[in-house]
């Protein structure tokens, strides 16, 4: 076994030491940026319009309310897709690890199909061509939400289908022995260690989610991009209005990036 000297595990530490300096460095380097660009930028005779968001302007509080109701639908419309995905995605992988020629076929044509579709046009095909199609009514934050599962669950298919396979077949084996079934194996032995694994991306599948939402504002799904659109028109503040919106999207997405890392964490594997 090799020891390794104190020297070098100071200088690691030191090192970690740094490295999660800079993390906590990055995000304020990033706010100081945005901050100089948003006092530089634009005409020197512009004159702001920050009075949007003035609460106890007229009209403020208002569009402070509109604007928190399209972060609302964002969250839900991510929500539900994240449901979605992760119960498609895992049963097309299922269905991509059976030995059933036809259901193995199936999921590989729906791989091919729905992973290769720009989701913007999914979208817009959800939208006005499944209810032609099929005889059906979908209101916008249903056929966002379809388009997103169906697309993204394509991609969180080939995660779960790495983390099944990432077992060693050894184990599999002794559960055989031991008189498990094929489902009981899945249960019981694979998916606990899979899933270690797998919830690092999964979690940062999230955060695509959550980016993927906005494309709903193209069917007129009330979320906060299709909000910001809305205050742009009725009070004509586009600078204002949509560093606003870019600001809500920021803080939602490192929050949710935050939970990631926290997840990583839990996850790590020894």
């Amino acid at each position: 076994m090799t020891v390794i000297p104190h020297r070098n595990k100071s200088f690691c530490k030191q090192k970690r030491q740094r490295a999660g300096g800079t993390r906590h460095r990055v995000p304020l380097l990033l706010l100081g940026g945005l901050l100089c660009a948003l006092a530089g930028c634009g005409k020197i005779d512009y004159t702001w319009g920050w009075y949007v968001f003035n609460p106890i302007a007229p009209g403020g509080r208002e569009h402070i309310l509109l604007m928190l109701s399209g972060l609302k639908m964002t969250l839900l419309v991510t929500l539900a897709s994240l449901v979605g995905t992760q119960v498609v995605g895992f049963l097309v992988a299922l269905m991509r690890l059976t030995r059933n020629r036809p259901l193995n076929g199936l999921a590989a044509v729906y791989l091919e199909v729905f992973r290769n579709i720009p989701l913007f046009v999914l979208i817009f095909a959800v939208y006005y061509v499944v209810p032609i199609l099929l005889g059906i009514g979908l209101s916008a934050f249903q056929a966002l939400v379809l388009a997103i599962v169906l697309n993204e669950s394509a991609f969180v298919c080939e995660i779960y289908r790495a983390g099944i396979e990432s077992i060693s077949r050894g184990h599999i084996e002794a559960a055989h022995s031991l008189g498990m079934s094929r489902g009981q194996t899945m249960r019981r032995i694979v998916l606990p260690q899979a899933m270690r694994r797998m919830l690092p991306p999964l979690a940062n599948n999230a955060i695509v989610l959550a980016k993927d939402s906005a494309l709903g504002a193209a069917i007129a799904v009330e979320d906060l991009a299709r909000q910001a659109l809305f205050l742009d028109t009725l009070a004509y503040r586009p600078f204002e209005v949509y560093t606003f919106m870019a600001l809500e999207y920021l803080l939602l997405l490192l929050l949710l990036s935050q939970c990631v890392k926290w997840v990583e964490r839990k996850t790590v594997l020894t």
